[in-house]
Parts: structure tokens; C-alpha cells; sequence
């Protein structure tokens, strides 16, 4: 079975980075209005845990710029279209788990929505396009079989 098109990937690209960079900034410039709209947590955070939500945070917005550029060619770089795949497919995963434990709010599963639409969408991209890519004989010293 074929994979999504490029141009469908490349859009989809296009719109997630928009979304990951935004939402990363905004959540780096109000940490603790974004936790209190996602999170049960009534006091504000601070020390390690504000520096742990700086390094998330700055990390999804860096990883928009790296969708942005991938949007120009998707099909040259797997690589990172696999990885944020299933980055988002983990953070959409251990979303509900937080919102079965008593952690997070409904409103958290508007991300899990999100990300669990566009990393199944890229992390099936990136596989069909691996499967496709990998030549079945690549050591040139040994006969094909």
C-alpha cells in the first residue's frame, strides 16, 4: 500500500511546524499559564521543573523549524520526519496517560488529537517511504541471490 503524497506530507509539514513553534514559544513565555491550561497543578512552577519545561518547550519549537525545512522536501529527510513522528506519537501517548492518572486536564487531549493525527500521518510517510527507498541487494561485492 502506497504511502501519503509528498505534497499532502509536505502541507502537513508546513502547518505543524507553524503550530510546534508557536506553541513553543508561547508556552517558554508563559510557562505557568500554559501548565495551569494542560496540567492539574495549582502552584506555579519553578527550579528544576521550570528548566524542564524551557527544554521541552524549546525543543518543540526547534523542531518546527526542522518541519519547515523538511516541508521543501520530505522525501530527503526521513530522518527527521521519523523521529518527530514518533516523538508526537509518544507525547500524544503518555498524554492520556497523565489524563488517566489524575494530571491533566480534558483540554490535553487537544494535543493529543494533534499529535497523534500528524505523527501517525509522518511516521507512516517515513516508513513507506524507507521500505521503498532501501534496495533489497546493496553490498556490491556479493552476488544477487
Amino acid at each position: 500500500m502506497p504511502g501519503p503524497s509528498t505534497e499532502l506530507v509536505s502541507n502537513a509539514l508546513k502547518f505543524t511546524a507553524g503550530v510546534n513553534f508557536a506553541v513553543g514559544v508561547l508556552a517558554m513565555a508563559a510557562p505557568d499559564i500554559h501548565v495551569s491550561l494542560l496540567f492539574e497543578r495549582s502552584s506555579p512552577i519553578s527550579g528544576l521543573m521550570l528548566r524542564f519545561h524551557y527544554i521541552i518547550w524549546a525543543f518543540v519549537a526547534a523542531m518546527g523549524v526542522g518541519y519547515w525545512i523538511a516541508a521543501r522536501a520530505p522525501e530527503n529527510e526521513l530522518g527527521l520526519i521519523l523521529a518527530g513522528a514518533l516523538g508526537k506519537l509518544a507525547f500524544a501517548g503518555l498524554s492520556v496517560e497523565m489524563f488517566i492518572s489524575g494530571h491533566a486536564k480534558p483540554l490535553i487531549f487537544n494535543a493529543v488529537l494533534f499529535d497523534g493525527l500528524f505523527g501517525t500521518l509522518l511516521l507512516w510517510f517515513a516508513v513507506t517511504r524507507l521500505r521503498g527507498a532501501t534496495p533489497r541487494h546493496e553490498d556490491p561485492l556479493e552476488p544477487e541471490v
